[in-house]
């Protein structure tokens, strides 16, 4: 039922000429919790068993897949030191500390994807 739903949505996708496909609640079955705070997303894999295998069949119809996953950490996420230790979360351009943002479930930081530690992180 799902893939029906995915296929036909591509279908009228390509009518209106739409060659990005964002991958959110769709795909995921929501983010592992702590508390009642959010932390990673999730692929449903009861609604889609084999992602790489969506995320081809995106392609190939001439899709380009898009995650919207924030980069964040919550001020109370259990490797912030870790990454504030390692200098790579976006400063703020006036003090040099790490930016605070306002996240869904509380404040947070962003994950600098422009310093090369951050991407390997």
């Amino acid at each position: 039922m799902r893939r029906m739903r995915t296929r036909a949505s591509l279908a009228s996708s390509r009518i209106a000429g739409v060659t990005a496909f964002v991958a959110t609640a769709f795909f995921g079955s929501g983010y592992t919790s702590i508390g009642n705070r959010r932390y990673v997303f999730n692929w449903n894999r009861d609604k889609f068993p084999d992602p790489a295998a969506t995320m081809a069949r995106l392609k190939a119809a001439g899709m380009q897949p898009v995650t919207n996953i924030k980069p964040c950490l919550l001020d109370d996420h259990p490797r912030l030191a870790e990454a504030r230790a390692n200098g790579i979360l976006v400063a703020d351009g006036e003090t040099g500390e790490p930016a605070v943002a306002q996240f869904w479930d509380g404040l947070g930081f962003h994950v600098d994807f422009t310093n090369p530690k951050g991407r390997q992180w």
